[in-house]
């Protein structure tokens, strides 16, 4: 049996960041790990608004079976790409087409996967295909998700 979950999440994309791990010594000699992810802040906002526009829009229990994720990641233009004077609000011809500036999409990828574990599936590694698109928008910065949910025949 398969199921499918559309949902649209406002607000700008992040990436999840990369851990950096380093030890610090303490007085009695000893030595403990320390684990830093260096984009925490800016990521766990857009990750809760991820979990809690897919509980909006899925009210069953997580899966078990295999998923697969369609997203599309829309961020705004710069005020670069767009012309002034007379010709204020239309997009410079110069300007690129598509969006080949950070945030990377494999990171973005990651920290959407990451959202919807314990809410549509059990575990992100039930990800049998992954497509993600950035693009640029007229309007606001949100993400465009479809998932379909493989039910599992266990």
């Amino acid at each position: 049996m398969q199921r499918s979950v559309r949902f649209s999440v406002p607000g700008r994309p992040q990436p999840k960041g990369s851990k950096r791990a380093f030890s610090i010594r303490r007085r009695d000699g000893s030595s403990r790990a320390v684990i830093v992810d260096d984009n925490q802040r800016k990521y766990k906002p857009w990750e809760q608004a991820i979990k809690a526009a897919a509980r909006e829009a899925y009210d069953g229990e997580p899966t078990r079976g295999a998923v697969i994720i369609e997203a599309e990641l829309y961020f705004s233009r710069p005020k670069s790409d767009y012309r002034t004077g007379r010709f204020a609000g239309l997009v410079k011809p110069s300007a690129p087409e598509r969006h080949t500036k950070k945030p990377d999409v494999d990171k973005c990828a990651r920290c959407l996967g990451d959202s919807l574990t314990g809410v549509l599936y059990v575990d992100d590694s039930q990800i049998e295909e992954l497509w993600v698109r950035k693009a640029y928008t007229s309007g606001d910065d949100r993400t465009e998700v479809w998932v379909t949910l493989q039910e599992s025949g266990e």
